[in-house]
């Protein structure tokens, strides 16, 4: 998440990034086609910072085991998100989620290394 903040950074307009911080914890179920909740936002209604910690939240969904299913491969889960099986994103976001990528591969083998249980 703090990778793609950074990318984005010279994108955003600092008053955007004040004015729109995470302060609502459910803001990251938003989606941009509009079907998120609980607001059901669309496109740039989104702070930044919600539709980031959701792309985020998808993938750790991915690469993370649930007792209801196994954990999908880092380029597997990848691939889930940029061809659009995981919903929809901004273009904008999912371009710094490929620039981020070899950065969100290696946050999985590192977090691997420890156990949380």
């Amino acid at each position: 998440v703090f990778l793609l903040l950074q990318i984005l950074r010279p994108s955003v307009s600092p008053a955007l990034t004040k004015s729109h911080p995470v302060s609502r914890s459910c803001q990251y179920h938003e989606r941009w086609d509009g079907n998120g909740y609980p607001d059901h936002l669309a496109g740039d209604q989104i702070p930044i910072s919600a539709q980031i910690v959701a792309i985020a939240d998808v993938y750790d969904a991915l690469v993370s085991p649930r007792v209801y299913k196994s954990s999908f491969a880092n380029h597997v889960a990848y691939d889930m998100i940029m061809g659009g099986e995981c919903g929809v994103f901004s273009p904008d976001v999912l371009e710094c989620f490929g620039l981020a990528k070899e950065d969100f591969f290696n946050i999985v083998e590192v977090i691997k290394m420890f156990d949380f249980k």
